[in-house]
């Protein structure tokens, strides 16, 4: 049941921001298929993974505990929909409606093109406009979760234009905001308060990072290497791709600091790495 709902929730936000192989534009269509996606995590989310907790904030995870608390000693629960999404994830949303609308896409060389959007469409629950992709959207920046809120008889708290005012009020206390209530009431925010890049320590500044496993890829996986290599851990070349040799050397960074040496590098390993 709640796989459902979570499904339903996702489709209806798609709207607002996989991997899959790229559709190839038919020779005289003049429409382009649809781009390669290589992200590791839209691979997951095109095999059916739509909840996905890595590259978050480590602000929203705090956020989203104290949340879940508060919720609790009410006796209500939460259902979420979505976490973090890939700028591709969004792009292949993007791409696919608006090849569809194009109206080159009437055109009898494009219906090889056609027949395959429009069963990415259908595949992906999309009902009509679909967002620019933004690298800077609170979803892919780490920073908003999609959830709905029920409470104890099972009742929806969080419907469009009609939040419980106690469920902003708990929202709140997390440090959490409904950004677009009139239409996308599971939309889940970080307060700009809560969003702190870093936070003084005495004299040091602690910074931030996601949380990072095999197949991630970016600045803080550069950060990541680095920081292992500094301490004398090989980690292979500081690229920005989270491979084999970078997971071992987070493995054995673990495994000397009494960690869970499981390779994926959460807050308490990168406390430990960089303070």
């Amino acid at each position: 049941m709640k796989r459902r709902i979570a499904g339903l929730l996702l489709a209806g936000c798609m709207a607002a921001g996989i991997w899959t192989p790229p559709a190839a534009g038919a020779a005289g269509c003049g429409v382009p298929g649809l781009s390669k996606l290589t992200d590791p995590l839209a691979g997951r989310m095109e095999n059916g993974e739509t909840l996905i907790w890595e590259g978050v904030s480590p602000d929203l995870l705090r956020a989203k505990q104290k949340y879940e608390e508060l919720l609790a000693q009410r006796g209500w629960h939460i259902v979420y929909a979505s976490a973090h999404r890939p700028y591709q994830y969004q792009r292949h949303f993007y791409e696919i409606v608006t090849r569809l609308r194009s109206g080159k896409m009437r055109s009898g060389a494009c219906a090889g093109l056609r027949r395959t959007l429009q069963a990415e469409y259908k595949k992906h629950g999309l009902t009509g406009a679909v967002a620019k992709p933004n690298p800077e959207a609170p979803h892919v920046k780490g920073i908003a979760f999609d959830a709905a809120v029920f409470d104890g008889k099972g009742r929806r708290l969080n419907p469009n234009g009609r939040i419980n005012p106690e469920l902003v009020a708990v929202a709140r206390q997390a440090g959490l905001q409904f950004t677009v209530p009139g239409r996308y009431a599971v939309h889940h925010q970080l307060i700009p308060g809560m969003m702190r890049q870093t936070a003084a320590i005495g004299k040091k500044k602690t910074v931030h990072q996601p949380v990072l496993r095999q197949g991630s890829r970016g600045a803080a996986v550069i950060t990541l290497q680095k920081a292992l290599s500094k301490k004398g851990y090989k980690a292979g070349k500081a690229d920005g791709v989270f491979g084999q040799a970078t997971k071992k050397a987070v493995v054995r960074f673990q495994r000397d600091r009494r960690l869970k040496a499981d390779g994926i590098v959460s807050a308490a390993t990168w406390k430990k790495l960089i303070g």
